[in-house]
């Protein structure tokens, strides 16, 4: 006898089919794609709702056999995020024979009420099914942890990059892009990305004329390629060299606390001088220049809508101290940091009021 717990919403079904007896959950009822979402700790909410909401918006367009997301949690427990709300998704993790793939996202932490290495049993039994593996957000670093990365290509974010390179040796980790394949494996950015991941996987399975009717459903208006590089927040324009992009991720992420251009250099496998002569070709300006614009950018939008004194907007930017940031500014804009909050302020009066 098996009993059956399970709650379902369309494409999104939380299900676990428990022996009585204990042991392994035995399979359900598949469609032509199917996601098994692994829940681990620290996981980003946005990353399974747009991932699980494309599938939604596939679903309702196709009819309800076509595909779905099936959320897990080891041990069935509740799966708390990194904001600490929790998903209850009522099961532990399903047979993974009938998945079409595997998708992690979170971290392992002692609290998940399971063992590492039954987690890592279960992830390798898919991988054994030659179900393909998918990491998202911090599920990249499980994935990594467990050793199921090992010698492959993997994405990273530019703030994680220097990290998660320490902790994980023996996988190739890059930054600059979405979404990274290498094989079986397929890992990506987390957040919002989840949506062109779930657009790559349904364009593999039904077309890309679904993919894109899906993402419409999510209210945007285009999908984007798996090497398309992760948006920007500074002035610096994305050059289409990936190794000139990854460097700018590097730099976007450590406004700061500068990182020396040879270190940088040293990530993406040039030399100071080989990345120096890319990044005028690519922009027009040395590397230290084109790191010196992205801090000086950011310092302007501090100055003109944060109420932060100027030694603190020096330091959050990598300069010395107030005066040094007053200095570059004279020199970069002509004007003092007085003047730009001057400026900002005038253009603010001038903007028409929205009623």
């Amino acid at each position: 006898m098996r009993r059956l717990v399970h709650g379902r919403h369309d494409s999104v079904i939380f299900r676990h089919l428990i022996p009585e007896s204990g042991g392994l959950p035995v399979a359900y009822e598949p469609r032509a794609l199917t996601v098994g979402v692994l829940l681990l700790a620290d996981y980003r909410l946005s990353s399974v709702a747009t991932l699980a909401d494309t599938l939604q918006c596939a679903t309702e367009q196709l009819g309800r056999d076509s595909c779905q997301s099936v959320l897990m949690s080891p041990a069935g427990k509740p799966a708390v995020s990194i904001c600490g709300r929790s998903l209850t998704t009522e099961s532990a993790q399903l047979w993974p024979e009938e998945f079409s793939y595997l998708a992690i996202i979170g971290d392992y932490r002692d609290r998940l009420g399971m063992p590492e290495h039954s987690i890592q049993r279960y992830i390798q039994s898919a991988d054994r099914l030659d179900v393909p593996l998918v990491g998202i957000g911090n599920g990249v670093a499980a994935l990594a942890r467990f050793g199921f990365l090992d010698g492959r290509e993997a994405c990273a974010a530019a703030a994680t990059l220097p990290g998660w390179r320490r902790r994980f040796p023996a996988v190739r980790f890059r930054s600059g892009q979405l979404i990274v394949e290498d094989g079986n494996r397929i890992t990506s950015l987390g957040g919002a990305v989840g949506v062109d991941l779930a657009a790559l996987l349904l364009d593999r399975h039904f077309g890309r004329r679904l993919a894109r009717s899906a993402v419409a459903g999510i209210l945007l208006d285009h999908t984007r390629h798996p090497s398309a590089p992760p948006p920007s927040q500074f002035a610096v324009s994305r050059p289409a060299d990936p190794r000139v992009a990854q460097a700018i991720d590097v730099m976007d992420a450590n406004v700061p606390d500068p990182v020396p251009l040879a270190a940088i250099a040293g990530m993406v496998g040039l030399s100071t001088r080989q990345l120096d002569r890319l990044f005028i070709a690519a922009t027009g300006k040395s590397g230290s220049r084109a790191y010196l614009a992205i801090r000086i950018d950011r310092a302007l939008d501090l100055l003109s809508q944060t109420m932060w004194s100027v030694t603190e907007i020096a330091h959050a930017t990598g300069f010395v101290d107030g005066a040094h940031l007053a200095k570059t500014l004279k020199k970069s804009e002509g004007l003092t940091p007085r003047e730009i909050r001057s400026r900002a302020a005038r253009k603010r009066q001038a903007e028409p009021v929205k009623r």
